[in-house]
């Protein structure tokens, strides 16, 4: 009956704030069952991640081989929790949602808001067995993951939703139309433009969750205000990001129907 309790603590939180999002978003930009398919991707996404860590075990230690802790303390921080931690999941929270949308939905044409929502639901899927291994290892699993619950959890459901939002303005088709080399050689380019903005996807979330992983691993407890402000501010950029999202997506279909239009 405990474990039942245990497995239900983890995985209630990404379901209430999916839940949360599912709702607050314009209506029939989600799929909520499609979102379920990329939370399980992302549960199951965390085999690779143990298949890694066993395949390449000096991964787990790779920063002390490049810095001392000692004599170069913010190096060491720096790189264990951008690289070896962030880069490490992030990557591998990218490649489930691109495998799960090749395998599933590679015809299916989303509104950008649906890209960010699915994003952030393979990320949550990650936090709910990250939550799991927490607090199997805990002696206080209740109280631990109580905490998780409005921090990492929340912070996993961020990293996902500017990963998202990336990979939306790619598929999107912005344009700087400033005659620009970037705008003429990759931004013209459906293939080029979609991986730059991948590429832009997976560096933004990778940021943002070396900035959390660095202050927890730097402050630990007494960094719990400042992980508060990241988390408020950064979820008040996703949801400005939303917005953009859903203006650019009005505007295009705008132009789409007025050209249509034009031509008849």
């Amino acid at each position: 009956m405990r474990v039942f309790y245990l497995f239900i603590l983890c995985l209630l939180p990404s379901l209430i704030y999916s839940f949360i999002i599912y709702i607050s978003a314009p209506y029939k930009t989600i799929s909520f069952k499609k979102g379920l398919n990329y939370l399980l991707g992302g549960s199951a996404g965390t085999v690779f991640l143990l298949m890694f860590l066993n395949s390449f075990p000096y991964w787990s230690g790779i920063s002390n081989l490049f810095f001392n802790p000692v004599t170069d303390p913010l190096e060491f921080f720096h790189f264990r929790n951008f690289i070896e931690i962030a880069l490490l999941e992030e990557s591998l929270k990218f490649s489930v949602f691109l495998l799960v949308t090749k395998l599933n939905y590679k015809k299916d044409k989303d509104h950008p808001i649906g890209i960010m929502f699915y994003a952030c639901m393979v990320s949550l899927g990650f936090a709910f067995i990250e939550n799991i291994i927490y607090g199997i290892n805990s002696t206080n699993p209740e109280n631990v993951l109580l905490w998780r619950s409005i921090t990492s959890v929340i912070g996993h459901m961020v990293f996902g939703l500017f990963m998202g939002y990336w990979i939306a303005v790619g598929k999107l088709g912005v344009r700087l139309r400033n005659r620009s080399l970037l705008d003429i050689v990759v931004l013209k380019n459906l293939k080029i433009r979609q991986k730059f903005f991948g590429g832009i996807a997976l560096i933004s979330a990778t940021i943002i969750h070396g900035m959390y992983d660095l202050e927890l691993d730097i402050n630990g407890d007494k960094g719990i205000v400042t992980i508060y402000i990241i988390l408020i501010t950064m979820m008040l950029l996703c949801f400005i990001c939303s917005i953009h999202l859903n203006n650019l997506y009005t505007e295009r279909n705008a132009k789409k129907k007025k050209t249509k239009t034009k031509n008849k």
